[in-house]
């Protein structure tokens, strides 16, 4: 039973037989639905008396996106969905409104997805699209401004261009993306994927 089930239960149970509450019957009370359902209200009018419906009906259109595997208890990949750090409306679900990231108990992800929506988080916080709490310093430990925040993914001082990189055979490669991303973005080309650039 709902809280508020309750309240009203104890709070007809008591002496006071006076009041709107001591007509309530428990029947009549909301209860918690699990479905998801919508409410309209009715309001009918007699000679003397008007009375106002409650009636929950759910929704008869299926608008929302169909599982692709349904036994898989993970919202973003049962239903293929692969997020990108510019996906800002879908990443806005996994954390609060201080920008820190919910626990992976409270979104039901799996945990590459959930190692996957941090990273995204993370770099839509550096690019300033997601409000963040902490502030944005560079390699050295400088403070970054939010003016020179437009479109730095990654840390500040972390991809430098290496000038000479040697003989293709000796090549000094350096890291470049996320191993996570990487893997499940959509690709292009049959080309195998490499992080070093």
């Amino acid at each position: 039973m709902s809280v508020l089930g309750r309240l009203v239960s104890s709070v007809c149970s008591c002496g006071s037989k006076s009041g709107f509450l001591a007509s309530v019957q428990k029947s009549v009370l909301p209860t918690y639905l699990t479905t998801r359902t919508y409410r309209k209200i009715k309001q009918e009018e007699g000679e003397k008396v008007t009375v106002i419906k409650g009636e929950v009906f759910e929704d008869t259109k299926n608008v929302y996106v169909e599982k692709a595997v349904p036994d898989d208890p993970c919202p973003l990949r049962s239903r293929g969905i692969q997020i990108t750090y510019e996906d800002v409306l879908i990443l806005q679900q996994f954390i609060t409104s201080t920008g820190e990231m919910l626990p992976r108990e409270h979104t039901n992800l799996s945990q590459q997805e959930f190692f996957k929506v941090l990273t995204c988080v993370k770099m839509a916080q550096r690019a300033n699209l997601l409000p963040g709490t902490e502030d944005q310093t560079d390699k050295q430990g400088n403070f970054v401004p939010k003016l020179n925040r437009y479109l730095t993914r990654y840390d500040v001082g972390s991809r430098t261009p290496i000038r000479s990189r040697g003989l293709p055979y000796t090549k000094r490669l350096y890291r470049i993306g996320d191993r996570r991303l990487a893997r499940d973005a959509p690709r292009v080309s049959s080309r195998p994927w490499s992080l070093n650039h």
